[in-house]
C-alpha cells in the first residue's frame, strides 16, 4: 500500500513542475482571502499551509502579520513561493513536506490551512489525521476542495473518463468534491466541523482564450496534453469545452464561469 502511494506521489511531484501554475494561482487568490478571512488569520497567528503552491494563502497570511511555515511536496513550486515572498519582503518559512507525513511537532500551530492543495493527497484521511495533530487544541483547519457539481468538479469527473483508474483503497482530488467525505475525513478524527461553500470566477475574452489558458498553464492539462494519443486528448476538450459552456455566464462571447468550492473548517477539541 506505502509503495503505491509513494508512487502517486512522485507523479503528483512531476505534474506539478509542467505548465505554468503562477498563472493559475492568480485566479484562484480570492479562495485564499476567503480562508483566511474564516480562520480568523491576523497578527500573531501561527499559520501551517499545507500545499501550499506557490503560496497564496501563506503570502496572505504573512500580509496580516501571521507567523507563517509554507510547505509543499514539489521543490520547484516553493522556489516561486519564495520569489514571491522576497519581492513582498515578508517573512515565511518554506519548505518541502508531505501532506500525509508533514514531520512537525504535534500541536504546533494556531491555524492550518490547504487551499487546493492537499486534496491531491491518495490518502485522505492521513492528511485530516495529519492537518489535526500539528494543529493546537481549540486550533482550526481551513481546507478547500473543489465542489463535485462545480465546474472544476465537473472536470475532474470528466477527466477520469480518459486517465487511468485511481487504485483501490486510494482517494483523489475529486474525492474531497462531496460534503460528506469532506466532513467525515475531518470528524473521524475528532474535529468539530463547518462546511461552507465560495466561488472562484475565471473570466476569458473567449472559448478559445479558456482552453489555451487551461491547455498551456494547468499542470494536470499539461500532464494529460503529454501522456495521451491526441485523439483521446482531443475527445477529453471536447467534453471540457461542453462544460464551459453549460457553466458559462458571460455574454457576446465571453466566457465567465463561477466554479463552487468548499471550506471545511475543523476545530480541533481543546
Amino acid at each position: 500500500m506505502t509503495e503505491i502511494a509513494e508512487e502517486i506521489k512522485a507523479r503528483q511531484r512531476k505534474i506539478w513542475t509542467l505548465g505554468n501554475y503562477s498563472e493559475i494561482a492568480k485566479v484562484l487568490q480570492p479562495a485564499s482571502i476567503a480562508v483566511a478571512d474564516a480562520c480568523g488569520i491576523g497578527s500573531g497567528t501561527t499559520v501551517l499551509d499545507v500545499g501550499t503552491g506557490t503560496g497564496n494563502l501563506a503570502l496572505e497570511a504573512a500580509r496580516r502579520g501571521a507567523t507563517v511555515v509554507a510547505t509543499d511536496l514539489t521543490p520547484e513550486l516553493i522556489e516561486v513561493g519564495k520569489g514571491r515572498s522576497q519581492e513582498e519582503n515578508l517573512s515565511i518559512e518554506w519548505s518541502t513536506a508531505d501532506a500525509e507525513d508533514l514531520g512537525f511537532e504535534g500541536d504546533r500551530f494556531d491555524v492550518v490551512t490547504s487551499v487546493f492543495g492537499a486534496m491531491f493527497a491518495p490518502r485522505a484521511s492521513k492528511v485530516a489525521e495529519e492537518m489535526l495533530r500539528v494543529t493546537k487544541p481549540g486550533g482550526l483547519v481551513g481546507f478547500t476542495s473543489w465542489a463535485g457539481d462545480g465546474f472544476i468538479g465537473m472536470t475532474f469527473k470528466l477527466s477520469t473518463e480518459f486517465a487511468p483508474p485511481t487504485p483501490v483503497g486510494y482517494d483523489n482530488a475529486g474525492s474531497w468534491g462531496d460534503e460528506g467525505f469532506a466532513r467525515e475525513r475531518f470528524e473521524e478524527h475528532g474535529a468539530e466541523v463547518e462546511v461552507r461553500s465560495g466561488t472562484v470566477t475565471w473570466d476569458f475574452a473567449s472559448l478559445e482564450e479558456a482552453r489555451s489558458f487551461i491547455e498551456t498553464n494547468a499542470p494536470p492539462m499539461v500532464a494529460a496534453k503529454q501522456a495521451m494519443p491526441p485523439d483521446v486528448f482531443a475527445e477529453m476538450m471536447k467534453g471540457y469545452e461542453a462544460l464551459q459552456i453549460e457553466f458559462n455566464r458571460g455574454t457576446g462571447g465571453r466566457v465567465t464561469i463561477d466554479s463552487r468550492f468548499l471550506m471545511t473548517l475543523a476545530r480541533k477539541p481543546a
